[in-house]
């Protein structure tokens, strides 16, 4: 048993020196193999940095914590026995008072699910958050504990994709995790899914639709989970989710609201003095969220700078219209961030900065966005007529660009009037190419990584060099039907192996580069930006092929032409007649293949940019406007992306009018 033992341990591959586990050889038996594992650590690494340091940890929640109280919910719950509960009142339990969200699910024990109910602004995305900080410490320290992952429902579509294949696919594009990968976690179950945002589905009918969709991938998986959702907009749905148990976070008592502002070193004399006169901000205040937005907004002001109102209805949307007055007017929120140091120069103006967020917050609510990625801008986000300059703006400046490149190269081998002269007629010919691309489509796919498979290409290319051979012979025949036999092989030959390694090389890189999407943003417009690296690199790439393979055919075709036995030209314009050809015909195919893979992107998205800062909905340096729009507390940046401070925010931007 013992030798067995020592035997399992040596294959395993696992030695434990001076109190840590080093992870080495390929699996055995279910073991985690040393690639498996930096996979897992790079998720782990991944999940923590966008969402709990990104977001948690810079929320205004974490700055001076409240306390939630949390009540367990049976009766919001589908039971799995199908048991009705005679008095859902009775069921329901308060916890005591400062219980970590974690110890809840611990509780659940293996294969736990759970369902968080709140009000707008109760802190559910947070509870959340400390939720994935806690599993993910556990995670990292013990490998036998699932991978906690956040997503967001909103990206969930509901047409014939199952929360399987949407979760590979929101690994792939949030977490660089291959499919390959990414379905093996799920097919093993070694993911614990933390779910936001599924009343951000803004179609109440995909809304039921994901609950059900929901249930199903936890009937065939069992894996552990956790969702998130507003209170009433859950309770509005037909079905219930299928889990073991369901919380609701409390609002906020008098108590806590006073003993959270006596907390605060800062002038709250104001908000105190309205929290007792005003009984619809009172009731306001019983939100977390909202309480620190009043904080934000009244702490160290005169009470006759605080507008009085008579309609409780607008009271929340006065709440929000001051704190962005308090934002424009420079307040530096010290009782938050006492260590931040915040730029006192305005960058933007709050007409341009308004317009912006308003333009920015109704794209991400029509569209269902949670993380406003740069990358991710569409052309359909435009009105009607600013999609036909689209389009028309892709075609001119890809044609104009294609036509300059060869001019360029025209020019430098042959001479400047040689290369206007093409320069200006290839206009139209670099016209259809962008269209026949994918000019004239609307979605932009970004390109950020390409694979190359060399067997696929040695697949294409044999075929096809059978095909142009086969052309050639008959081009040959047709051609040559009064020469000598030598004539025909030779012509048969050279018109083969023109045709046949075109089509080779153009199936061969159409086969053996395959696109992927955008993997998770590390820095602003990472996609665009790689798109435009992946472009040059595959575009050289090609026009090195395509030159030297062209230029080979040229040069043996020149060397061929003869006149009576003896060469027409010498072997110095034999070369330069190949290098020309090369160089010439391997450009047009090189600039197509760059355009394809990511260069076509980078154009859409200029033309997209450009119509946006001309219609003043996005500054040319967005990245710099958005990282200014966090600073003051508008926004958090998860990754290369950016979210609002809260859900409430955004649709209090987006219900603004774009003049205001």
């Amino acid at each position: 048993m013992n030798n067995f033992g020592s035997k399992l341990a040596e294959k395993i591959g696992i030695l434990v020196q001076g109190g840590t586990v080093n992870v080495r050889e390929i699996r055995l038996d279910g073991e985690m193999s040393r690639q498996e594992f930096r996979n897992r650590k790079a998720l782990l690494n991944n999940v923590r940095t966008a969402w709990v340091e990104g977001v948690l940890e810079k929320s205004l929640h974490e700055q001076i914590p409240i306390v939630l109280g949390l009540e367990t919910r049976p009766d919001a719950i589908e039971s799995p026995w199908n048991l009705d509960v005679i008095n859902p009142d009775q069921s329901r339990q308060p916890l005591q008072t400062g219980t970590p969200v974690i110890d809840v699910f611990d509780r659940l024990g293996e294969g736990g699910t759970l369902l968080i109910l709140g009000e707008a602004g109760s802190g559910k995305t947070i509870t959340l958050l400390q939720l994935a900080r806690d599993l993910i410490a556990r995670a990292e320290k013990e490998i036998d504990h699932r991978i906690p992952i956040v997503l967001n429902l909103s990206s969930w579509a509901a047409e014939k994709q199952t929360i399987a294949q949407w979760v590979v696919e929101e690994l792939n594009s949030k977490y660089q995790v291959k499919r390959n990968i990414g379905q093996q976690w799920v097919d093993k179950q070694e993911l614990l899914l933390l779910l936001d945002g599924l009343d951000e589905i803004r179609d109440f009918g995909k809304r039921n639709d994901c609950v059900t969709a929901l249930n199903t991938f936890q009937q065939d998986q069992a894996t552990e989970m956790v969702v998130c959702c507003r209170l009433k907009d859950y309770e509005k749905l037909g079905d219930r989710l299928k889990l073991k148990s369901a919380l609701v976070l409390q609002s906020l008592t008098n108590e806590q609201i006073q003993a959270y502002l006596n907390r605060l070193q800062s002038d709250l004399t104001v908000l105190k003095t309205l929290l007792v006169e005003d009984i619809t901000l009172q009731e306001l205040a019983q939100s977390p969220l909202l309480l620190s937005i009043m904080v934000l907004a009244y702490q160290g002001i005169e009470i006759e700078y605080v507008p009085v109102i008579t309609i409780s209805s607008n009271r929340k949307r006065l709440l929000f219209n001051d704190y962005i007055n308090r934002i424009f007017q420079g307040s530096r929120m010290s009782a938050y961030y006492p260590n931040h140091q915040f730029q006192d120069k305005e960058q933007f103006s709050r007409q341009d900065a308004t317009h912006c967020l308003v333009w920015m917050s109704k794209q991400m609510v029509q569209y269902s966005q949670t993380i406003f990625l740069i990358e991710k801008l569409q052309p359909y986000w435009l009105r009607e007529k600013e999609i036909i300059y689209c389009r028309i703006g892709n075609l001119l400046i890809g044609s104009m660009l294609f036509s300059l490149s060869i001019g360029i190269v025209f020019g430098l081998l042959y001479g400047i009037g040689v290369g206007i002269y093409f320069g200006f007629n290839f206009i139209l010919i670099g016209s259809l190419i962008i269209a026949v691309l994918g000019g004239l489509i609307l979605k932009i796919e970004c390109v950020e990584s390409v694979k190359w498979s060399w067997l696929e290409f040695k697949k294409e290319f044999k075929r096809a060099i059978n095909f142009g051979m086969a052309i050639g012979l008959v081009i040959a025949l047709a051609v040559g039907i009064k020469s000598s036999l030598i004539a025909v092989l030779i012509m048969w030959l050279g018109f083969g192996l023109s045709i046949g390694t075109s089509l080779g090389l153009i199936g061969g890189l159409i086969v053996g580069l395959a696109k992927s999407e955008v993997s998770l943003s590390i820095y602003s417009n990472q996609g665009i930006r790689q798109s435009a690296k992946n472009a040059i690199s595959v575009g050289l790439t090609s026009w090195l092929i395509f030159g030297f393979i062209m230029g080979l055919v040229f040069g043996v075709n020149t060397f061929l032409a003869r006149d009576n036995g003896e060469f027409v030209i010498g072997i110095n314009d034999i070369l330069m007649s190949a290098l020309r050809g090369g160089l010439t015909i391997g450009l047009i195919f090189g600039l197509s293949f760059g355009l394809f893979f990511g260069g076509l992107t980078c154009i859409k998205h200029f033309v997209l940019r450009l119509i946006l800062y001309f219609t003043k909905c996005a500054p040319w340096n967005y990245a710099k406007f958005l990282d200014w729009a966090s600073d003051k507390l508008f926004l958090q940046k998860v990754g290369g992306g950016y979210i609002f401070i809260h859900r409430s925010l955004m649709e209090h931007f987006a219900e603004m009018e774009n003049d205001q």
